[in-house]
């Protein structure tokens, strides 16, 4: 009953400009009649640092805080996150796809559908076209494993780096990035400096941080501060985009792909944000 207006103030708070350091001020307008409006947060007037020392969100954790809220404003509806009270993950299998599967023959949305075996035993989910037998041909639904599987192959065809051997074996080879070895190269430079600085250890140690980043591109430091172009080519190995949890899935996929296409059980195009 009270959900709604219990995620209106979340959201408020979440994208509070004081959480950033920043002061807003002419947040709202006095109407003719005397009442107060609350202004859009882009018509606020926003002064910047005012208190830099008290910040709670990085501008990259503000930036992936908004980026979520306007994927979840798009696309979260009823099933969205799981209720299984085991599971380590908040959303569920294939939640991610949600709102970006489009029928290839007519460009409507895709709908998610569920069939069950004869037996129970078996559950089969597809995205099928709203408009199927409605003035649409597509009329074979699209299962969503498929959908996902041909997403993870398309990532790693993007990312061109696969060695073909000369017995035609396909290899996957590690990315060792130019970013990577510059920060290999800055740490063993700054190991070799003989004082003891505490400035020092912490950047050190930060050094290390973005190491790691680097060789975990999926961990979520390091997803805050990548593009979607150097995600796909952090994403070399087909085992990485097939070992995502859902949680992960969601945090990637929908800041990579603008829209999936599909067409009697098919996917016809697969179209990444640019």
């Amino acid at each position: 009953m009270h959900t709604q207006p219990a995620q209106i103030g979340l959201k408020r708070w979440l994208t509070n400009p004081v959480l950033q350091g920043h002061t807003a001020y002419l947040k709202r307008r006095t109407l003719p009649d005397g009442r107060r409006q609350t202004l859009p947060p882009e018509q606020w007037q926003i002064v910047r640092d005012t208190h830099p020392h008290d910040r709670l969100l990085t501008p990259e954790q503000a930036a992936q805080i908004h980026q979520i809220l306007e994927f979840n404003a798009r696309h979260v509806g009823a099933g969205f996150f799981t209720n299984d009270l085991e599971s380590k993950d908040n959303f569920r299998e294939f939640s991610y796809l949600r709102g970006l599967v489009f029928c290839a023959e007519c460009h409507a949305k895709a709908i998610t559908k569920t069939k069950y075996s004869k037996d129970g035993q078996q559950t089969y989910q597809y995205y099928a076209c709203r408009h199927a037998r409605k003035g649409c041909n597509n009329l074979k639904g699209t299962r969503k494993h498929l959908i996902e599987d041909e997403l993870s192959k398309y990532f790693l065809q993007q990312s061109q780096i696969i060695v073909v051997e000369p017995n035609d074996t396909e290899i996957v080879v590690p990315q060792h990035t130019e970013k990577l070895e510059q920060l290999e190269a800055d740490l063993a430079n700054l190991e070799k400096m003989q004082m003891q600085s505490l400035d020092l250890e912490r950047l050190k140690e930060d050094i290390r941080q973005q190491i790691q980043d680097e060789l975990n591109p999926f961990s979520q430091r390091s997803l805050e501060r990548k593009t979607a172009q150097e995600i796909i080519q952090a994403g070399n190995n087909l085992a990485i985009w097939n070992l995502l949890s859902a949680d992960e899935k969601m945090a990637v996929i929908p800041r990579l792909v603008e829209r999936v296409t599909v067409a009697n059980g098919q996917v016809k195009s697969i179209d990444l944000k640019a």
